[in-house]
Parts: C-alpha cells; structure tokens; sequence
C-alpha cells in the first residue's frame, strides 16, 4: 500500500510546502495540487472526525497550502486538479471544493 494523505494532519501540508518551497527556489511561478487518481474516501480516523467528505478534506488542505505559499511569492498561480476532472460540474463532490477553496485557486 502506499502513503496517504492525512488531511487534518499540519505535518503532512508541511511536507508538501517542503517540497514546494524547493521549487519556489528555482523560480516556479505556476504551482499544482493534483487530487485524481486517489482513493475517493477518508482513511484515517483523524481525518473522518473532522470532515463529512473528502471534498471538504481536499478543500481545507489546499487552502492551508496556498495560504503558506502566498508567503513565499504572492504572484504565484496555484491550480488543484480534482478528484473528478470530466463530468457535468454538478457532481457533489465538485460543488463542495469549488465552494469552499480560495477564489485564487485555479481549478
């Protein structure tokens, strides 16, 4: 099995800002959170206390990131690709994340 995410978890968005900040360091100006192809429920406890879908999870911790990449270059684009990339747009799952993300964010 492979590593997830756990959504609630602050040590998990650092590992990703990590990650970014690298990039950020060399002059990335366009950052993406790409959510498709994951497991499309909660797998850790932590995470189904706290959230009522994985949507809102998704929702919550894009923007924890983009909140903390704002602080190392405001002019940088973020995208999140989401779970469901295709369809009509009106899938529950797209309603709640398009709703609850920053309106900078790109989707």
């Amino acid at each position: 099995p492979g590593l997830s995410v756990v959504y609630s978890d602050e040590n998990d968005v650092e590992y990703l800002l990590n990650r970014y900040r690298q990039l950020v360091s060399v002059g990335v100006k366009h950052l993406a959170l790409l959510w498709d192809d994951i497991d499309p429920n909660l797998q850790s406890e932590e995470d189904q206390k706290k959230y009522h879908s994985i949507s809102e999870a998704h929702a919550d911790f894009s923007n924890k990131v983009y909140q903390e990449i704002l602080k190392l270059d405001s002019e940088i684009t973020f995208t999140v690709c989401p779970m469901h990339y295709c369809g009509r747009g009106d899938e529950s799952y797209l309603q709640v994340l398009g709703k609850s993300l920053n309106q900078e964010i790109l989707i």
